[in-house]
Parts: structure tokens; C-alpha cells; sequence
């Protein structure tokens, strides 16, 4: 899905690759069993981590713990990264919530596409505002709300990575 927000930035620091791997291991909690699809439980004791995830011996991924740094949204991105020796290389893409979200707007759209134009939605009018338009319209302000979510969660979680590796 070429339409999906997506972040790619390279994070340089004076730390060793250990000490950023060590840093995150402090910083992230581990996947909770019996996660909900949309929320973290409220009583899962994160112990005021900012992530929960999974840290290897050379990258991580990571979401962040909506509960502690976000508003309760199931946009938050999904944080991939890469640890080289003084540089980590990360990634933040939707996560599958959000790419549900999105395909259901566009199978929605291509439907719409498909209807024949004589069809109700076009009987229907706002003044002389054809249905099946404001209906485009009310998907690209979907769209855009939901780039606009997900922007600023990256921005928050990109933040935080920054001030956790010490820049």
C-alpha cells in the first residue's frame, strides 16, 4: 500500500551499540499476553515503560504503550529499528488496525467507482452536490485525519527516542 504513512530516519548517537540495546531493554515491556487488538488492558503493570516490544541483539520492535505516552488511540506507529555502532536506523509504519482502516476506505472508494452512475446515491442530492461526491469527500478527510493521527504519534514517539538515546 503505497498510500500509507510512513517515517525513515537515522538516529546518530555517542553510545556504543550495547548501551543503546541496554538502553532499550530498560525501556520497553514485554508483550503482554492477552493483548487487546485496540488498547493495552489497564491492568497490565508496565511499570512506566514507554514501549512494549521486543529487543534483539541488533534491532528492536517497539509500539508505544498508548496508556503512558499517548491519548487512547490505535494509530500509534510501529517502530522498527536497527542498531549499528553509533547510529540507529529506524522505521515507523501503521500498524495493522491502521492498514485495516485504510483498505476498508479504499475498497469502499473502488465500490463506489463500480456502482453504476444511475444508481440512488446520485438520486440523492445535497443542493446540487451528486451523494456519491460527498461520500469521495468524506473519504479523503478520513484519509487525512488518519495520516494527520498518525503523524503526530510518530512525532511523540520520535521524541521520546531522541531524548532516551541521550540527543
Amino acid at each position: 500500500m503505497i498510500f500509507l504513512p510512513y517515517e525513515q530516519f537515522v538516529i546518530m548517537t555517542n553510545k556504543t551499540a550495547n548501551d543503546v540495546l541496554s538502553i532499550m531493554k530498560n525501556h520497553v515491556a514485554p508483550i503482554p499476553k492477552g493483548y487487546s487488538l485496540f488498547f493495552p488492558s489497564e491492568s497490565k503493570d508496565f511499570t512506566g515503560k514507554e514501549f512494549y516490544g521486543t529487543v534483539g541483539l541488533e534491532s528492536f520492535g517497539i509500539v508505544p504503550i498508548p496508556t503512558f505516552t499517548y491519548s487512547k488511540t490505535p494509530f500509534v506507529p510501529m517502530i522498527e529499528g536497527l542498531v549499528k555502532d553509533n547510529q540507529v536506523d529506524v522505521k515507523m509504519k501503521p500498524n495493522k488496525i491502521t492498514k485495516v482502516f485504510i483498505a476498508i476506505s479504499i475498497v469502499i472508494c473502488l465500490l463506489l467507482l463500480i456502482v453504476p452512475t444511475n444508481n440512488s446515491l446520485d438520486v440523492v442530492a445535497i443542493g446540487k452536490i451528486s451523494m456519491r461526491v460527498v461520500l469521495y469527500v468524506i473519504l479523503v478527510l478520513d484519509y487525512c485525519l488518519l495520516c494527520f493521527q498518525f503523524r503526530s504519534a510518530a512525532v511523540k514517539s520520535r521524541k521520546i527516542l531522541m531524548k532516551l538515546l541521550g540527543m
